[in-house]
Protein backbone atom coordinates (compact mmCIF):
# COMPACT_ATOMS: atom_id res chain seq x y z
CA UNK A 1 0.00 0.00 0.00
CA UNK A 2 3.00 2.31 0.19
CA UNK A 3 2.85 2.84 -3.58
CA UNK A 4 -0.69 4.16 -3.15
CA UNK A 5 0.50 6.59 -0.49
CA UNK A 6 3.37 7.80 -2.71
CA UNK A 7 1.07 8.16 -5.70
CA UNK A 8 -1.48 10.19 -3.73
CA UNK A 9 1.16 12.26 -1.94
CA UNK A 10 -0.15 15.80 -1.73
CA UNK A 11 -3.27 15.19 -3.79
CA UNK A 12 -5.56 13.31 -1.48
CA UNK A 13 -5.43 12.22 2.13
CA UNK A 14 -4.56 8.51 2.46
CA UNK A 15 -7.48 8.04 4.84
CA UNK A 16 -9.86 8.29 1.88
CA UNK A 17 -8.22 5.25 0.31
CA UNK A 18 -8.88 3.36 3.55
CA UNK A 19 -12.50 4.52 3.55
CA UNK A 20 -12.88 3.34 -0.05
CA UNK A 21 -11.39 -0.09 0.64
CA UNK A 22 -13.52 -0.56 3.77
CA UNK A 23 -16.61 0.48 1.79
CA UNK A 24 -15.90 -2.11 -0.90
CA UNK A 25 -15.27 -4.86 1.66
CA UNK A 26 -18.48 -4.05 3.54
CA UNK A 27 -20.38 -3.94 0.25
CA UNK A 28 -19.08 -7.40 -0.68
CA UNK A 29 -19.92 -8.75 2.79
CA UNK A 30 -23.45 -7.29 2.66
CA UNK A 31 -23.97 -8.77 -0.79
CA UNK A 32 -22.81 -12.15 0.45
CA UNK A 33 -25.14 -11.89 3.46
CA UNK A 34 -28.13 -11.07 1.21
CA UNK A 35 -27.53 -13.87 -1.30
CA UNK A 36 -29.37 -16.69 0.55
CA UNK A 37 -32.64 -14.76 0.57
CA UNK A 38 -32.43 -14.32 -3.21
CA UNK A 39 -31.47 -17.96 -3.66
CA UNK A 40 -34.32 -19.33 -1.48
CA UNK A 41 -36.39 -20.78 -4.35
CA UNK A 42 -33.42 -22.24 -6.27
CA UNK A 43 -32.18 -23.91 -3.06
CA UNK A 44 -35.65 -25.36 -2.45
CA UNK A 45 -35.86 -26.77 -5.96
CA UNK A 46 -32.27 -27.98 -6.26
CA UNK A 47 -31.89 -29.71 -2.90
CA UNK A 48 -35.50 -30.24 -1.82
CA UNK A 49 -34.97 -28.32 1.43
CA UNK A 50 -37.90 -26.59 3.09
CA UNK A 51 -38.01 -22.83 3.60
CA UNK A 52 -37.88 -23.42 7.34
CA UNK A 53 -34.63 -25.36 7.04
CA UNK A 54 -33.06 -22.72 4.83
CA UNK A 55 -34.28 -19.90 7.09
CA UNK A 56 -32.95 -21.65 10.19
CA UNK A 57 -29.52 -22.04 8.59
CA UNK A 58 -29.50 -18.37 7.57
CA UNK A 59 -30.63 -17.32 11.07
CA UNK A 60 -27.89 -19.31 12.79
CA UNK A 61 -25.37 -17.86 10.33
CA UNK A 62 -26.46 -14.30 11.13
CA UNK A 63 -26.34 -14.92 14.89
CA UNK A 64 -22.80 -16.31 14.59
CA UNK A 65 -21.87 -13.34 12.37
CA UNK A 66 -23.14 -10.93 15.02
CA UNK A 67 -21.48 -12.75 17.90
CA UNK A 68 -18.12 -12.63 16.10
CA UNK A 69 -18.09 -8.81 16.16
CA UNK A 70 -16.75 -8.29 19.71
CA UNK A 71 -14.07 -10.92 19.17
CA UNK A 72 -13.06 -9.31 15.88
CA UNK A 73 -12.80 -5.94 17.61
CA UNK A 74 -10.62 -7.42 20.36
CA UNK A 75 -8.42 -9.11 17.75
CA UNK A 76 -8.08 -5.79 15.89
CA UNK A 77 -6.93 -4.08 19.07
CA UNK A 78 -4.42 -6.82 19.78
CA UNK A 79 -3.06 -7.57 16.28
CA UNK A 80 -3.98 -4.48 14.29
CA UNK A 81 -6.69 -3.79 11.75
CA UNK A 82 -4.84 -4.81 8.58
CA UNK A 83 -4.12 -8.48 9.42
CA UNK A 84 -7.61 -9.05 10.80
CA UNK A 85 -9.33 -7.45 7.80
CA UNK A 86 -7.14 -9.49 5.43
CA UNK A 87 -8.02 -12.67 7.34
CA UNK A 88 -11.72 -11.72 7.21
CA UNK A 89 -11.57 -11.13 3.46
CA UNK A 90 -9.78 -14.46 2.94
CA UNK A 91 -12.37 -16.25 5.09
CA UNK A 92 -15.21 -14.59 3.19
CA UNK A 93 -13.68 -15.60 -0.15
CA UNK A 94 -13.17 -19.18 1.03
CA UNK A 95 -16.75 -19.38 2.27
CA UNK A 96 -18.14 -18.07 -1.00
CA UNK A 97 -15.95 -20.50 -2.96
CA UNK A 98 -17.06 -23.44 -0.81
CA UNK A 99 -20.72 -22.49 -1.22
CA UNK A 100 -20.58 -24.00 -4.69
CA UNK A 101 -19.84 -27.39 -3.08
CA UNK A 102 -22.66 -27.18 -0.52
CA UNK A 103 -24.94 -30.25 -0.35
CA UNK A 104 -26.37 -30.22 3.20
CA UNK A 105 -28.31 -27.54 5.11
CA UNK A 106 -25.78 -27.37 7.97
CA UNK A 107 -23.11 -26.31 5.47
CA UNK A 108 -25.16 -23.22 4.73
CA UNK A 109 -24.56 -22.08 8.31
CA UNK A 110 -20.84 -21.83 7.58
CA UNK A 111 -21.23 -19.81 4.38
Amino acid sequence: MNWVARRLDGRMHYGWVTVGVVFLVLLAAAGTRATPSVMMLPLEHQFGWSRGTISLAISINLVLYGLAGPFAAAAMQRCGVRPIVLAAIATLAAGVAMAAMMTRPWQMVLV
